[in-house]
């Protein structure tokens, strides 16, 4: 009877280790599901994926890897197409084609984008359970945001609406018309944040660089340490600045602007002298919109005005201006070796047209 109980006993303990062996193998095998672009063209050209397939939420792969130059039309829901990570590589592309376009991101761990993300229409972003980082550029009318939003990149927005925990990190660059934050946003030191037209911060708005705006209405809380708040035109505070941040308003007081909230002692203006960076002007369409190339450079930049002439200057991440110089109607080269390597911001002016550019100089 022992012998009988010990033989079934291993056999159940046997049978056990079976199944969580075969279990882990199979858990294994499915976190390396990965679906990865190869050629160039329509998301939902079958070909363009490896394994030939178009993502799809009813057959989500763990990793959905964007490698060429993707494209697609009038509307990419990409929600549930996978499980743990969306990510854009360096070099690669995710395009809209239409007028407007849709792109949603979405139920997913993690959307990464080192490449170039260009839509004409509205960008959501939602039910990211771990975050959203972005190294590269993205190009949109509209964004909304509601969750943890990483930018280490650069972003070049009509307007940018946040509701969840954004963080605009060392050397991020964004450059919208309309701001508006109702939650956590966060601008680093050495990040710069640019809105030509206006910023309506609700939430908690902390400033550790630069922002600058041609219009700020605070109706919420703005504190810092070492961030600077340059504003163009009006000036609205209708809760509470605090921390040692500087605010500097270019117009003279009663112009436009009402303090019906706090602000601190410890809050200083214009410590460092007037505002450099002019930011109350319209962003150009894509169209019309001069380009920089290659970014990165090792020391020659080529101007392209799209047959519009132009001023460029060129500032450090300080917000130092470092050169200024007109450019024509045609391609024009720009000389940049006489600067260290580093990050540097380009500002592009044509006519009452303003457009930001990051330049990584290598």
């Amino acid at each position: 009877m022992k012998k009988t109980l010990r033989y079934l006993f291993c056999s159940l303990f046997t049978f056990n280790s079976l199944l969580i062996t075969f279990s882990g193998i199979a858990s294994q095998a499915r976190a390396q599901t990965t679906k990865i672009s190869v050629n160039n063209g329509d998301w939902f050209d079958p070909s363009t994926w490896n394994p030939v397939g178009v993502p799809s939420a009813t057959a989500p792969v763990d990793t959905l890897i964007v490698n060429t130059a993707v494209t697609f039309d009038s509307l990419l829901d990409a929600r549930g197409v996978t499980t743990r990570m969306l990510r854009i590589n360096a070099g690669a592309s995710l395009t809209g084609i239409a007028a407007p376009d849709t792109l949603i991101l979405g139920v997913v761990s993690h959307i990464e984008n080192y490449g170039t993300i260009t839509v004409n229409g509205l960008i959501a972003i939602g039910d990211v359970t771990g975050e959203m980082r972005n190294d590269g550029l993205i190009t949109a009318d509209h964004i909304v945001e509601s969750d943890v939003f990483r930018q280490f990149g650069q972003i070049d927005v009509h307007r940018l609406s946040q509701s969840g925990s954004f963080s605009n990190l060392s050397g991020g660059l964004i450059h919208a018309d309309i701001l508006y934050t109702s939650d956590n946003f966060g601008n680093a030191a050495s990040g710069i944040v640019v809105v030509a037209d206006t910023l309506l911060s609700t939430g908690t708005l902390t400033n550790d660089g630069d922002v600058s705006a041609g219009n700020w209405i605070n109706g919420g809380t703005a504190t810092g340490t070492t961030g600077k708040f340059c504003i163009a035109a009006c000036f609205t505070n209708g809760d509470a600045i605090s921390g040692t941040v500087d605010v500097c308003d270019a117009t003279p007081l009663g112009f436009c602007d009402v303090n019906a909230g706090t602000i601190a002692p410890s809050v200083t203006t214009c410590l460092s002298g007037p505002c450099d960076i002019t930011v109350h002007n319209s962003r150009p369409t894509q169209a019309t919109k001069p380009l920089l190339y290659p970014v990165p450079t090792a020391g020659t930049l080529w101007i392209d005005g799209r047959g519009v002439a132009g001023q460029m200057t060129l500032y450090d991440m300080a917000g130092k201006r470092l050169l200024t110089l007109e450019y024509g109607v045609n391609p024009s080269q720009v000389d940049l070796s006489a600067f260290a390597p580093g990050t540097y911001v380009a500002q592009l002016r044509t006519g009452e047209s303003v457009t930001m550019r990051k330049i990584m100089l290598e």
